[in-house]
C-alpha cells in the first residue's frame, strides 16, 4: 500500500506510525513446544485493540477450545473485557492500561474488586 492510494488509512500506537491497517496475531506459547499462530485479525488501524478482544477470544475459543489463557498488552485490558473473558472461562493476562486521563482523577487512585464489583478511592 502507498500513500497515493485512495483508501490508504493512518495507524498510530505509542510512539509508532504507520499506513496501512492493524493486525492482531493470535498465537500458542506453550513453554517448550513449538509455537503457532493460529488466528490473525485485520481491523482498520483507529480502532482500539480493547474493542477487538472478544472476537479475538471467541475466534480463539472455537479453534482451540483447551485454551484457558490468552495474553495479551495493555491495548487489550479494560474492566470489560476482563469480565467478558471471565464469562467465556478464559484467564486474561494483561498489563493495566497506561494512564492517559487529563486532569480526572486518575485510575491509579482506585482499587477495583471485580468478584464483589465495587471500587474504592485512595
Amino acid at each position: 500500500m502507498t500513500p497515493h492510494e485512495p483508501d490508504v488509512r493512518w495507524g498510530k500506537k505509542a510512539a509508532k506510525h504507520w499506513l496501512g491497517d492493524k493486525a492482531h496475531v493470535v498465537e500458542t506459547t506453550d513453554e517448550g513446544q513449538t509455537n503457532f499462530v493460529t488466528d490473525l485479525r485485520v481491523t482498520e488501524p483507529g480502532r482500539e485493540d480493547s474493542t477487538v478482544l472478544n472476537e479475538i477470544a471467541e475466534r480463539a475459543r472455537s479453534g482451540t477450545p483447551e485454551a484457558d489463557t490468552l495474553i495479551a498488552d495493555g491495548g487489550y485490558a479494560s474492566a470489560q473485557n476482563s469480565v467478558d473473558a471471565a464469562q467465556m472461562s478464559i484467564d486474561l493476562v494483561a498489563p493495566p492500561r497506561q494512564d492517559t486521563s487529563r486532569g480526572g482523577i486518575p485510575a491509579s487512585e482506585f482499587d477495583i474488586d471485580f468478584e464483589r464489583r465495587v471500587h474504592e478511592h485512595y
